[in-house]
């Protein structure tokens, strides 16, 4: 959810800065690096979760 709306208001930030918006070429450009930053957020979510990881005890269940 929260990399759906990366791509979304990136996308409309970075066509509002070109001068030409009609232009095919912007578009690609313009998805191109809304993905770099999606990809980006979600390493950092990643590397967050995996150091979270590594203080989760085990817990012991006898039974």
């Amino acid at each position: 959810m929260v990399v759906i709306s990366i791509l979304s208001s990136d996308s409309r930030n970075f066509l509002e800065t070109v001068s030409d918006k009609t232009d095919p070429l912007n578009q690609v450009l313009a998805f191109t690096h809304v993905v770099q930053h999606a990809f980006a957020v979600a390493i950092i979510i990643a590397v967050v979760g995996l150091v979270i990881s590594f203080f989760i005890k085990r817990v012991n269940i006898e039974k």
